[in-house]
C-alpha cells in the first residue's frame, strides 16, 4: 500500500502602501490525498484518484472596507488549483482618499469669522499647519484666545470621505480702563454796545468733573461712564448801571 497527501495555502495580505498593515491577514488552505499500491515486481505505482476532488477552489474574498481608503483589488477572485499547486499569496493595497479641513478664526464679540484657512491632503495625514502664527498675529493685534479646536498641534486629516473637517479658534477683546478729567470755567462779561466794560467780569469758581470708561484695545473704541459729580453754575443777577438797561437780568 501507498499513500500520499499534499496542500497549497492561500494568504491574502491587506495593508497601505508602506506595508503597514490594515486588517489581519486572510489564510485558507486546501488538502489533497491519494492512495494506492506499489507493484514489487515491476516497482509501478498505481494510484486512486486524489480526494476529495483532482480540483479544489479557493473562493472569492472581498476585500475589507476601511473608511477614507481605496483598494486597488476589491475582491481576490476565486482560484482553482490541482495537487502540488504553489502556495498562493496576495497583496491588496490600499490608498488614501483626498481629505480637506478648514480652520476659522472667530471673533466672538462681532461673532464674524475673521479668517478661514482651507487645507488639503489625504485620509490620517498629519498636515504641517498649526494655528500657533495665526493666533500670535491676532494677540499681536490685542486679541486674546478664548479656544482653538486644534490644541495648537498641526492638523490631523479624518478618514470620513462624507463631510469635510472644521476646526474652530475662538478670540474675544483685551480691554482697559481710561479716565478723563474736564473743566468748565464760566465768565460773564459786562459791557457797553461798543464794548466798552461796563463792569468787572464776573467769574465763577471752576467746576470739575471726570469719568471712567472702558477701551477696546481691538478698536479702540471707548464706552464711557457718566460724567460726575452733577453740578450746576448758580444763576447770577446782572448788576445795575445807571441809566441803562441789561439785556439779560439773570444770567
Amino acid at each position: 500500500p501507498i499513500s500520499e497527501a499534499t496542500s497549497t495555502n492561500q494568504v491574502i495580505h491587506y495593508q497601505l502602501a508602506d506595508g503597514t498593515p490594515v486588517a489581519k491577514d486572510y489564510t485558507a488552505k486546501v488538502d489533497f490525498s491519494r492512495d494506492g499500491f506499489k507493484d514489487l515486481v515491476t516497482n509501478a505505482d498505481h494510484w486512486n484518484a486524489w480526494t476529495p476532488n483532482a480540483t479544489q477552489t479557493f473562493d472569492a474574498v472581498a476585500s475589507p472596507v476601511k473608511a477614507g481608503y481605496t483598494v486597488d483589488h476589491a475582491q481576490v477572485d476565486a482560484v482553482t488549483v490541482e495537487p502540488h499547486h504553489a502556495d498562493l499569496e496576495t497583496t491588496v493595497t490600499y490608498s488614501p482618499d483626498a481629505q480637506k479641513a478648514t480652520v476659522k478664526y472667530i471673533d466672538d464679540v462681532t461673532g464674524k469669522t475673521l479668517q478661514t484657512k482651507e487645507l488639503t491632503g489625504v485620509s490620517d495625514e498629519t498636515s504641517a499647519y498649526t494655528t500657533e502664527s495665526t493666533i500670535n498675529q491676532y494677540v499681536g493685534q490685542h486679541y486674546k484666545l478664548v479656544s482653538d479646536q486644534t490644541n495648537g498641534k498641526p492638523v490631523v486629516f479624518d478618514h470620513d470621505d462624507g463631510s469635510d473637517q472644521v476646526f474652530e479658534v475662538h478670540l474675544t477683546h483685551t480691554y482697559q480702563n481710561v479716565s478723563q478729567e474736564h473743566q468748565v470755567h464760566q465768565t460773564i462779561h459786562y459791557q457797553f454796545a461798543d464794548g466798552k466794560e461796563a463792569r468787572p467780569d464776573y467769574t465763577a469758581a471752576v467746576l470739575a468733573f471726570s469719568r471712567t470708561g472702558t477701551q477696546d484695545l481691538v478698536t479702540e473704541n471707548i464706552q464711557w461712564n457718566a460724567w460726575t459729580p452733577d453740578q450746576t453754575f448758580a444763576a447770577v443777577n446782572t448788576p445795575a448801571v445807571n441809566g441803562y438797561t441789561p439785556d439779560v437780568q439773570t444770567v
